[in-house]
């Protein structure tokens, strides 16, 4: 009976103690579970013994024991404690956590978050944090993206800040190095500020290396935010180009948004130094877009400089929209200047009118200057089945240039369908002003053109064409008329042949009394006859082939040279391709062009190479052999040689490349045997650097393939 008694007494006490946890979290979505828990009704103080699970609002912490306050709405939990937020993993000795403001303090605490578009991982540890709506601040932490209990390298900063998907920030920061032979931790160099972002951006990050311009070089960047604007300013030692800062800032405000980009070098060994600054930026308001970039770059040793500016203006309202751009160049040979002002009037989707004013002039500092102004407008009205449109343009200096001036021309189209046959018919009326030595030609033209575009489908292909009729007179009594079209076939005869037949023509026709061909009194208009005829043909399968192609010329009677063509693939192990042509006129063949890839997860081989068929020799074989490592970090790598051959020069290694996978490092390494340079550089895979814009490297025309 006692025993029934004590077991309604505790299924009432459950009951009880549910509800007023319940009651306590009804505001918030937290759960509490746990193998024991208790309450005291008057101090509203809470106790979860075992396997606790507290949890809502994308956060989880796990713990032995857990104490809190309902009143104060804080609790605290101890022993083997995890705890989770959307970002990120911890792992600590015990947390406080006041879980209405979402806020925590986590004492001893190691961190484990993901990087932003990659495989790695962040790593954080220190002994006082504070979390607060996943943002945390740590003090006396450290940071590295090794998986390794004992890392390659790890970040001491007196401080860390991390905003996720945002940035980093490190106070007081000391790089360490481990070296395994004795395994020790060396300092490599420290800054008392250092951000990195995580943004899609790659970070900026110390790179080390040697360069055949540069030689041996150290980059050592500051990454920063300057209301809340990222930025970062870099400063390089070089050991043949001397010493390099580098500024690069982002800004934003209201409306305006935009980069600043800084540099100085001083190069010790020459005594020179050089000069750079770019600023480039937007300004939106409503209808108003202004775009501007200005680009300075100077010698101060020397004196010499340059200046480029441009800005461009647009506005828009309603039908109306204007574009004025505006340029400056300036140099101590020259000063250049111009405006280019286009207006467009969208009266509705088919009708609008355009205008353009171009300005330049060009002034040398010797005395001479040159000045042009032009100009045109263009009312058009287009429907998709008729075009109608009026153009003219004017120069009013610079007149000597040679541009042709249409004062005005109207031309009017319309699709038509003739005998169910597509069709298009065209007018033309303009005046034409064209300069020329040793006179001027100053007259009209008028035309007309009907063209037909018959189809036709057979079962082994289609034929498509446009054939036309056009005439033309002049205000100098000339006139012409010509035939014209275009006629082609394409054919599948088989799975295993393909290919088209195209024949083009244009016959002037000639004058009923002298016989002449008809022409134009413009050079800009002058045509000739066309006639002449092409046929393709392709036997086999996309992934064995050999196509020929061969055409003629009927005006002159003669052959175009014969391409033959082919290609071999086996499926993605391996691709072959080669082309050569013979030529008619000297029943020659052009060299033989070679390609082909071998390739499979560990093994890669590429070449080009020609070939000369008349003299049976090799011109040259361009090649690349790569051994590709995968497996554990310590073995992964990629080892790769780049050569070529020349008869006259025999087999010549242009360069051995070696990527080296370093766990949380990636290397390259690169010798070019040509200059005997060395290039290598050291990265993080969590963070790649932007690196140096090296130049001076070995460069040159391949055959290698890129299919």
């Amino acid at each position: 009976m006692e025993d029934k008694k004590m077991v309604k007494r505790l299924v009432f006490i459950t009951i009880i103690l549910y509800f007023i946890l319940h009651i306590a979290f009804a505001e918030t979505p937290w759960k509490i579970k746990a193998e024991k828990i208790s309450f005291n009704w008057e101090t509203q103080f809470f106790k979860a013994e075992g396997n606790v699970e507290f949890s809502g609002k994308d956060i989880l912490i796990k713990a032995d024991r857990l104490e809190g306050n309902i009143r104060e709405a804080l609790f605290i939990a101890e022993g083997n404690v995890y705890f989770k937020d959307r970002e990120g993993e911890f792992w600590a000795e015990d947390i406080e956590y006041f879980y209405k403001e979402e806020k925590a303090t986590i004492k001893n605490v190691k961190l484990k978050y993901k990087v932003l578009d990659s495989q790695e991982k962040m790593y954080i540890k220190g002994e006082d944090l504070i979390w607060k709506k996943g943002d945390i601040s740590l003090k006396k932490g450290a940071f590295t993206t090794c998986s390794y209990e004992n890392p390659h390298y790890f970040l001491s900063a007196s401080q860390i800040e991390y905003y996720p998907n945002d940035r980093v920030v490190f106070i007081n920061v000391i790089f360490f190095l481990r070296f395994p032979y004795p395994a020790f931790y060396l300092p490599i160099f420290y800054v008392p500020y250092y951000v990195i972002p995580l943004t899609k951006e790659p970070s900026p990050f110390p790179q080390i290396g040697y360069d055949s311009t540069l030689g041996l070089y150290l980059t050592y960047p500051f990454s920063y935010n300057l209301w809340g604007v990222p930025g970062v300013l870099t400063f390089l030692i070089s050991q043949n180009q001397g010493f390099k800062f580098s500024l690069s800032q982002k800004y934003s405000f209201p409306n305006l948004y935009g980069n600043i980009d800084a540099h100085y070098l001083y190069n010790y060994n020459l005594n020179t130094d050089e000069l750079r600054l770019s600023i480039t930026g937007k300004y939106v308001l409503s209808s108003l877009s202004l775009n501007f970039n200005s680009i300075y770059f100077s010698y101060p040793y020397s004196g010499n400089y340059s200046l480029q500016n441009s800005v461009n203006l647009t506005y828009t309202s309603g039908i109306l929209r204007t574009n004025i751009l505006g340029t400056w160049n300036n140099n101590p040979n020259f000063d250049n200047k111009g405006v280019n002002i286009n207006t467009t009037l969208d009266f509705n989707k088919n009708l609008k009118l355009q205008s353009n004013i171009r300005y330049s002039k060009l002034s040398y500092t010797l005395g001479s200057r040159q000045e042009d102004l032009q100009g045109n407008i263009n009312l058009d009205y287009d429907d998709t089945v008729q075009r109608f449109y009026i153009y003219a343009n004017e120069r009013w200096t610079n007149t000597a240039d040679l541009l042709l001036k249409k004062v005005p021309e109207f031309y009017y189209s319309r699709k038509l369908s003739l005998a169910s046959i597509p069709s298009r018919l065209e007018l033309l009326f303009g005046n034409y002003i064209e300069p020329g030595i040793p006179f001027t030609i100053n007259t009209w033209k008028m035309g007309f053109s009907l063209t037909l575009s018959p189809k036709l489908l057979f079962s082994t292909g289609n034929i498509s064409s446009n054939l036309g009729f056009k005439q033309e007179f002049y205000g100098t009594q000339d006139a012409r008329y010509l035939l014209f079209g275009n006629i082609s076939y394409s054919y599948r005869l088989s799975s295993l042949i393909s290919g088209f037949l195209n024949y083009n023509f244009q016959w002037l026709g000639k004058d009923i009394v002298t016989g002449d061909s008809g022409n134009t009194p413009f050079y800009f208009d002058y045509l000739t006859n066309i006639n002449n005829i092409g046929l393709q043909a392709t036997i086999g399968n996309p992934n064995i082939n050999i196509s020929l192609q061969q055409g003629y010329n009927f005006i002159n009677n003669t052959p175009t040279s014969l391409s033959i063509s082919g290609i071999l693939k086996l499926e993605k192990t391996a691709t072959f391709s080669a082309k050569t042509s013979y030529l008619w006129n000297t029943q020659t063949f052009t060299p033989l062009f070679i390609q082909g890839i071998f390739q499979n997860p560990n093994f890669y081989f590429s070449f080009g190479s020609l070939y000369d068929l008349n003299a049976n020799l090799i011109k040259r074989v361009d090649y690349k052999v790569g051994i590709n490592i995968t497996g554990d970090w310590h073995y992964a790598g990629k080892l790769s040689l780049l050569g070529y051959y020349i008869p006259t020069l025999g087999n010549t290694f242009y360069s051995l490349s070696l990527e080296k996978d370093l766990h949380c490092f990636n290397m390259k390494a690169t010798y070019y045997f040509a200059t005997q340079s060395f290039q290598f550089s050291i990265y993080l895979k969590a963070f790649p650097s932007k690196g140096l814009e090296l130049m001076g490297r070995p460069e040159g025309f391949t055959l290698l393939p890129s299919f």
